[in-house]
């Protein structure tokens, strides 16, 4: 299902510019302060490259890289030649983000995203050999692709040096923000235990049984419903909403009656000076 967003474009309480779901070439500032990360930007054409070869890097040691290209002399090339397809669809179609020099990417499509035309053909020159193992993984991505609205991560990397110092997490929660303001699911497939418990860790559930590849590793696809609006949340200590009974044992706010049809606390009648002259009191 391609699904249409708006294209919105509104500021945050830190005064970050944030992206409502459409594709734009803008900078961007992932913090602000003495913990601020390195910039946060959309990927543009130019960019599909670096980030399909970043990727391949990131994934080389993988089970799943090596299910799909045995010989680990070409898996960086046949990988890389692969994922830039993907990279390229997703620069012009869903939301390539790039944190610093390429050194972490997320690259995020509407769900159910069909391919391009001419996929097939571009796969078969860029896998070679290994294009039938490509083509059962799409396969089974396919299958177990859910059909209700949501954006799909269909990569998360970072440069193997720098892995371990939360800049996945960053390139995640930077997306998930916008998730949330127009309350839009994701899902994904996590291709390893270490990025599903990462994923789990940023609210994402199994969405299913695992996947199993025919004599290949397992793979866990993963759902997230959106979060309440960053921001938008009541601050802790605010009192409960219109309607709701005080705290047990706290006595209604001097002067103000006891709310209709509640008896006043044992032994005690209510306020003479809440009756106006002339008038009962209220009930």
């Amino acid at each position: 299902m391609f699904v249409n967003f708006s294209s919105d474009t509104f500021l945050n309480e830190h005064g970050q510019v944030w992206l409502c779901c459409h594709p734009m070439d803008v900078v961007t500032q992932a913090g602000a302060g003495a913990g601020a990360r390195r910039p946060i930007r959309l990927a543009g054409p130019s960019d599909a490259d670096a980030v399909g070869a970043l990727i391949a890097e990131a994934f080389h040691p993988l089970a799943l890289s090596a299910w799909l290209v045995g010989d680990p002399a070409r898996r960086s090339h046949v990988l890389h030649e692969v994922f830039r397809i993907h990279v390229e669809h997703a620069v012009a179609s869903g939301w390539v983000w790039i944190e610093g020099d390429a050194d972490g990417v997320a690259v995020w499509q509407p769900g159910g995203l069909a391919p391009r035309p001419g996929y097939v053909r571009r796969l078969a020159m860029a896998a070679g050999e290994h294009t039938p193992r490509f083509q059962t993984v799409d396969a089974a991505f396919d299958r177990r692709h859910p059909r209700p609205a949501h954006q799909h991560l269909a990569f998360l990397a970072v440069a193997p040096a720098l892995q371990g110092r939360g800049m996945g997490s960053a390139l995640l929660a930077w997306h998930h923000r916008t998730l949330d303001r127009g309350a839009m699911p994701a899902y994904l497939e996590a291709s390893s235990v270490v990025s599903r418990r990462l994923f789990l860790r940023h609210g994402y559930r199994d969405h299913g049984p695992a996947l199993d590849l025919p004599d290949g590793p397992r793979l866990w696809p993963l759902w997230r419903e959106p979060g309440p609006p960053s921001g938008l949340a009541p601050p802790s200590g605010l009192a409960p909403p219109s309607g709701l009974a005080p705290p047990s044992g706290l006595a209604p706010p001097s002067g103000l009656a006891p709310p209709s049809g509640l008896a006043p606390p044992s032994g005690l009648a209510p306020p003479s000076r809440l009756a106006p002259p002339g008038r009962e009191p209220i009930s």
